[in-house]
């Protein structure tokens, strides 16, 4: 790939259009240039045509000694406006020719090749030389030499004199190259220059590197700084990060390409140097830099002194840059972090912003240091939690107004359509990777963070959800934006990235696991789609978690609190008088992680712990209006007491909730409880409970009236036949399963359910044929004789009371 391909990948969008021009265009461009006596308007239209099509298009060496001569015409003619502009086109269309036909070629050096190449070195040196016209091909112009350097074909003369043109005009234009649109061509003509230099490689590459680090270290109009303060009115970042990111990823190629030691020396020679300055925008470029040779080199055993020089100077500027933040905001690191994960603004300049992104941008992608460093670390976290993921704008009570809301969202947007978001994914693994490394100190500090930033992003989506249920306009405001959905998604994939790193770390500290789940359930409502590293980690900690007794109780210390789960979430100033803790989605997509997760555990937790610290929210959701959370209620009750049959006896635990469970399915039955969940609940009840529980007949007996009670709301026209039908059902799958105790207090309750109940001797008979559909099923020989004779009895009762023909 072409270096200024190379370059153009790291910014956010291409500058010329992607959509080829056809051939015919192309051929009538060259045709209005050889006319003769062309105005220099269309002369610079039909460049640009040519210029912005050069990834599709052929230039030859005659082609480029017509537009040599050409443009020497227009060179004599007086057109300021415009003239440099022509000149800059022109040097994309001739690098065409010198990238293409010679950087990719292995054939010999031909005389005329070197002339042409002389003559266009010549020519832009000279132009180059003119201030009107140099300051507007600048760039152009150094892509062009810098091409030229390159070749094979290129004089050694000529050579050097490109590289002293690149040189200067990296020092006199410095301003004009730095803040223009152009800067990747100028970039990728400096790579070149450096490749060009096989002779003099001593000197040409720390020359080139040092020209680039100060070329944003610009004179500053002190009238406008603030009073009092170092910013700028309209700041603006030097170097911004496109430009270092596309520094970056010069000094990769380069790294990649420096083959001898001492080509590499010469490009690190300038970073490592003490007296490269300290403004912001050497330090800024100083890592870009270092940060692209570490990623591209190959590092040799005898080379590992510099790289490792590289590593120290990178993070001594981080540190150095985490210092002046901690005083000049006068907290401390830990303070720093805790603004993070209370979704907190950062107490930071924009310059201190700007260094830490440039910071965190150039270790993106890169290779782990030899040692890992908690401040490149702490760099790393606060710019991709405190920034790049920082939608506190959004949840900001002043922003709960139609004119608040655009204006945060136009901020989101702008921040979603960044060099760093667009890098989010990489930065999180770079997160990861110095995560490993650091101590166990460090580490549970970056865990905690993660824990803490996961809690406070549910609760203030909480509120954010609960306040815009009652404003239709804002919620519709909302659901136009997707650059909110993006940034949410981005979280939870950077939460789950985190924690899924950290998991095979885990075995000696179980409790962690439990803080791992409990991130998950508070980052579950952002889930859209199933996610391999979320599903293997909570598979992971989940094991963990039940084979640990205290891991356990601490995932249900975890649970939010009944109190919690029905109260308001926010202040009282945002409150919704409208809240129903049913109509939470957010919250009810973590408890029904929660609920997901508690079966496995129910073995190693003790009868306080689930007492007081699962049975309430376990019964409020029995009757949730979603059929999802309710089954899971249902689901995990049925998990308790079958988990804990063996330690079920008279008087226990178990037995009490078994009450209370059928107590409170049955108020919701059919409008809430779920059929499944309250037949998985009721079978566990009939097979894990002592046997001749006083329970499993309270079950049976609110089974039968609730039965009864929906039969004589049929008639109003107040409950339906397949409620009926489905619990009638229930109870007759309990004559094979209940235990032989119970047995005859079941049979008594149908008896009277089918005989006194049922409305007609029709449904009485119908209600009979599902009983024998039943018994006939039946395998127990000690139950089968026992229901045969009863189902007989009802038969008899049946032919008395019905009318005789």
């Amino acid at each position: 790939m072409p270096m200024i391909e190379f370059l153009e990948g790291a910014i956010a969008s291409p500058r010329f259009p992607t959509v080829a021009v056809p051939a015919a265009a192309v051929s009538q461009a060259w045709s209005r240039l050889r006319a003769p006596g062309q105005e220099i308007g269309i002369i610079e239209e039909s460049l640009r045509l040519l210029a912005e099509n050069k990834k599709s298009l052929h230039v030859g060496e005659a082609q480029v000694r017509f537009l040599l001569s050409m443009l020497a015409v227009a060179r004599d003619a007086s057109y300021p406006r415009i003239l440099g502009t022509v000149w800059a086109w022109a040097a994309l269309v001739i690098s065409v020719w010198v990238r293409r036909s010679l950087l990719n070629s292995v054939s010999t050096a031909s005389a005329s090749v070197a002339a042409t190449l002389d003559s266009v070195a010549r020519t832009y040196c000279e132009i180059l030389q003119d201030e009107a016209v140099g300051s507007c091909s600048c760039c152009q112009s150094i892509l062009l030499l810098g091409a030229v350097c390159a070749t094979r074909e290129c004089r050694e003369e000529t050579r050097r004199r490109c590289q002293a043109a690149i040189v200067e005009e990296l020092g006199k234009r410095k301003e004009r190259i730095a803040t223009s649109s152009s800067l990747p061509e100028a970039l990728a003509g400096v790579g070149y220059a450096v490749m060009g230099s096989w002779e003099d490689y001593s000197s040409v590459p720390s020359i080139m590197t040092g020209s680039l680090i100060f070329l944003w270290t610009m004179p500053v109009d002190r009238e406008s700084l603030e009073d009092g303060g170092g910013e700028r009115k309209d700041f603006q970042p030097r170097p911004s990060l496109d430009s270092c990111a596309m520094l970056s990823k010069l000094y990769e190629f380069l790294g990649a390409w420096a083959r001898e030691q001492r080509v590499l020396e010469a490009l690190c020679e300038p970073l490592v140097s003490r007296d490269s300055g300290a403004l912001p925008e050497v330090r800024n470029a100083k890592v870009a830099i270092a940060a692209g040779l570490l990623r591209g080199s190959r590092w040799q055993p005898s080379l590992l002194p510099l790289k490792k020089s590289l590593e120290s100077m990178i993070v001594a500027l981080a540190s150095q840059l985490l210092q002046e933040i901690c005083e000049s905001g006068r907290l401390t690191r830990e303070q720093l972090l805790r603004c993070i994960e209370e979704h907190r603004s950062l107490p930071i300049s924009d310059t201190q912003r700007h260094q830490l992104r440039c910071i965190a941008l150039s270790m993106v992608s890169g290779r782990k240091f030899e040692e890992a460093q908690p401040e490149l670390l702490h760099c790393l976290v606060i710019v991709l939690l405190g920034d790049v993921l920082d939608i506190s704008q959004i949840y900001s009570p002043q922003s709960l107004s139609i004119p608040k809301m655009v204006a945060a969202l136009e901020a989101l947007k702008t921040q979603a359509g960044g060099v760093l978001f667009r890098e989010v994914g990489s930065l999180a693994r770079a997160v990861c990777e110095h995560y490993r490394g650091v101590s166990s100190f460090y580490q549970q500090q970056i865990e905690a963070l993660f824990w803490k930033y996961s809690s406070k992003l549910y609760e203030r989506h909480r509120v954010f959800s609960a306040v815009f249920s009652k404003d239709q306009v804002l919620k519709d405001e909302m659901q136009k934006s997707k650059d909110l959905v993006k940034a949410l998604e981005a979280v939870f994939l950077t939460i789950v990235l985190f924690f899924s790193s950290s998991v095979d770390m885990l075995h000696e500290r179980e409790e962690l696991a439990a803080y791992v789940l409990d991130s998950f359930s508070c980052v579950e409502f952002l889930r859209r789609f199933q996610v391999d590293e979320y599903t293997d980690t909570v598979k992971k900690c989940a094991l963990l978690v039940s084979g640990s007794h205290r891991a356990s109780s601490q995932l249900v210390e975890l649970l939010p609190s009944y109190e919690r789960v029905i109260s308001w979430p926010g202040s009282s100033i945002l409150e919704n008088p409208d809240y129903s803790w049913c109509l939470d989605d957010v919250q009810t997509s973590r408890i029904q992680f929660h609920f997901r997760i508690l079966p496995s555990c129910v073995q190693q937790l003790d009868d306080n712990s689930v007492e007081s610290g699962v049975v309430p929210i376990l019964f409020l959701y029995v009757c949730h209006p979603s059929k999802q959370a309710a089954e899971a209620a249902h689901q995990l009750f049925a998990s308790f007491l079958s988990r804990r049959a063996d330690s079920a006896r008279e008087g226990s635990l178990a037995e009490q909730l078994g009450v209370f469970y059928i107590n409170r399915a049955m108020e919701g039955y059919p409008d809430f409880t779920p059929l499944e969940g309250l037949v998985a609940g009721v079978v566990e009840i009939v097979r894990c409970l002592p046997a001749g529980s006083v329970t499993i007949r309270h079950c049976i007996d609110q089974l039968v009236s609730k039965t009864q009670l929906l039969i004589g709301l049929l008639g109003a026209g107040a409950a339906s036949d397949e409620a009926v039908a489905a619990i009638r059902a229930l109870l007759l799958h309990l004559l094979l399963i209940v235990d032989i105790q119970v047995l005859p207090h079941l049979m008594q309750k149908l008896s009277k359910l089918i005989l006194a109940s049922l409305p007609s001797p029709a449904a009485q008979e119908k209600a009979l044929e599902e009983v024998f559909a039943v018994v006939s099923t039946c395998e127990d020989h000690i139950r089968k004789p026992a229901l045969v004779a009863w189902l007989q009895s009802l038969w008899f009762l049946h032919s008395q009371a019905s009318p005789r023909l």
